[in-house]
């Protein structure tokens, strides 16, 4: 009996993750050092990425999420940035690097996420974290505009 070489006329993956720009700037904020990422848009935007990092690395990431929801999206929830990174400063001392990540639902609705970013830089950082070092990066990832290739790219370039 000889022995046969099958050979096959496709790739070896099937349905590969094609996952949203947001993940790829997820990624990004995972990869610098002092830095958490705040994703503006529903958790599940965040749990996923974490669900896949923590999966394959076998070790958690520290990300967050605006939750947006429902009611946020009607009555305006650009409240929910400023909260969250009032939070994350206060719980991470060391926290020098936050980039603030929009989703698609968020770019859908038209957040102005560049003018919360002034606005804090002009008034919550200058008064309750005067004498720290903070960048607050704002990220527009629309998922409609690209992949997470294309997230990480833009979260890069930003």
């Amino acid at each position: 009996m000889a022995c046969e070489v099958k050979e096959k006329d496709r790739t070896g993956v099937i349905n590969p993750i094609f996952t949203c720009q947001p993940a790829g700037a997820q990624y990004v904020s995972i990869g610098v050092k002092d830095c958490i990422g705040l994703v503006h848009g529903g958790q599940g935007c965040v749990m996923f990425v974490r669900l896949i990092f923590s999966q394959h690395f076998k070790e958690s990431f520290e990300l967050a999420s605006t939750s947006l929801h429902e009611d946020g999206a009607v009555f305006g929830a650009l409240n929910r940035v400023e909260e969250g990174v009032d939070v994350l400063l206060m719980r991470y001392p060391d926290v020098k690097v936050i980039p603030i990540i929009s989703t698609c639902s968020t770019e859908v609705i038209g957040y102005d996420i560049d003018g919360v970013v002034r606005k804090l830089n002009n008034g919550l950082l200058k008064e309750k974290y005067a004498g720290r070092e903070v960048h607050l990066i704002p990220i527009h990832t629309p998922s409609f505009k690209g992949s997470q290739v294309s997230g990480y790219d833009v979260a890069v370039e930003a």
